[in-house]
């Protein structure tokens, strides 16, 4: 088929077989309160039902809703109804569970596969645009789009940074304060929106008169750098101890290379901000850091497929000059800010399904299995 791409190489499947996941978690409440409830939750589910169904169910749950949060507010500066709010809080919950499920489920119906573990990222990665959008929205920094931006950048590179230090490392670590923590914070915002209303985040903090909705904002950014340090240390750490990273060699010459093309996506995205001749950012923010963000979700997608199948993570991603072409003709007023945006929107799209359903073809014809059912054991 015209549509179909091997994104992973022969050597690539044949390390499939030998991939095991390794994950650190040391967030008190995922371990007291949320492992106990979901061993004894996913005990109610059907053995029938696939874990990656699963995941898509919750998946679906979070894109129904941010569609209903940007339906009413479309420019990020409107208040949407209070049960917009208390829907995206409930439907983020629901995520939130199910993608624990989904992992305990594969383990107990023995259905386990990397395919399972890169559905579940590549459901993450758009999940924390959907995210990094809404609660920019909650706080209607429509108004200040700078701000919208901050937000929603933060929450990719903390996606993608933290992929990047699995691929080296070879651990996914999550830290006392990690993305169990992240999204019953974001749960309870959005509550307190439904409740208080919108105008809760106007509301002035006592002493220092800034407003709640810039704390938000600050508080984000201190974690940022927070979680990006404890990255960048982590792996040079790593490599510090004498170390070498099983998933690549040349892993260790490329890790600053690994950083070119989200320096390139959202260095384009800042550039473009900056020097657009109809103040895109005003104009179309949502879509335009929806472009930006479903192309970063194609990046998380890549290195987590090169790690999970031990291959190079390349620094050069033709997709990306596409962006970055696009964005120069606009604010060269050779094309309009509008049909850019837009036309980037499909394309980014377009590019991650693409990429998502040739890794899916490419795995479930490789092991033998099916992506959404319970794979039947093949006979010998």
């Amino acid at each position: 088929m015209v549509l179909e791409h091997n994104y992973i190489s022969s050597d690539g499947l044949t390390n499939l077989r030998d991939y095991r996941y390794h994950c650190v978690d040391h967030s008190l409440v995922a371990k007291h309160i949320g492992q106990p409830f979901w061993r004894a939750a996913v005990e109610f589910l059907p053995t029938w039902l696939a874990p990656n169904l699963i995941t898509l169910i919750g998946f679906s749950l979070m894109l129904t809703a941010f569609l209903t949060l940007c339906f009413f507010a479309p420019t990020a500066s409107e208040s949407a109804p209070g049960w917009a709010y208390l829907l995206f809080s409930l439907f983020l919950f629901c995520y939130q569970q199910l993608d624990a499920l989904d992992g305990k489920q594969a383990r107990r119906t023995g259905s386990s596969s990397p395919l399972g573990e890169l559905f579940d990222h590549g459901c993450d990665a758009m999940a924390t645009v959907f995210i990094g959008v809404a609660i920019a929205t909650m706080l209607r920094f429509g108004t200040h789009p700078w701000l919208f931006l901050v937000l929603a950048v933060c929450a990719c590179l903390l996606f993608f940074l933290a992929q990047w230090e699995e691929y080296h490392t070879g651990v996914m670590f999550l830290g006392h304060v990690g993305v169990t923590e992240f999204h019953l914070l974001t749960e309870a915002l959005f509550f307190a929106t439904f409740w208080f209303g919108p105008e809760l985040w106007w509301s002035e903090l006592p002493v220092i008169g800034l407003e709640l909705r810039f704390a938000v904002v600050a508080a984000v950014v201190v974690g940022l750098f927070a979680t990006v340090s404890h990255n960048v240390l982590n792996v040079v750490n790593f490599y510090k101890e004498g170390k070498v990273s099983e998933t690549h060699p040349q892993a260790k010459e490329s890790v600053l290379l690994q950083l070119v093309p989200v320096a390139q996506l959202f260095g384009t995205t800042l550039a473009w901000a900056l020097f657009s001749p109809s103040d895109v950012l005003h104009n179309y923010l949502v879509p335009f850091f929806v472009a930006a963000g479903f192309f970063s979700c194609f990046l998380v997608g890549r290195i987590v497929v090169c790690r999970v199948c031990k291959m190079y993570f390349p620094f050069v991603h033709p997709i990306l000059f596409v962006y970055s072409a696009t964005a120069l003709l606009a604010c060269l007023s050779l094309v309009p800010d509008g049909v850019a945006v837009w036309a980037l929107v499909a394309v980014a799209v377009l590019n991650y399904l693409h990429f998502a359903l040739n890794i899916i073809r490419q795995m479930c014809d490789y092991l033998g299995i099916m992506c959404l059912r319970i794979p039947v054991k093949k006979q010998e």
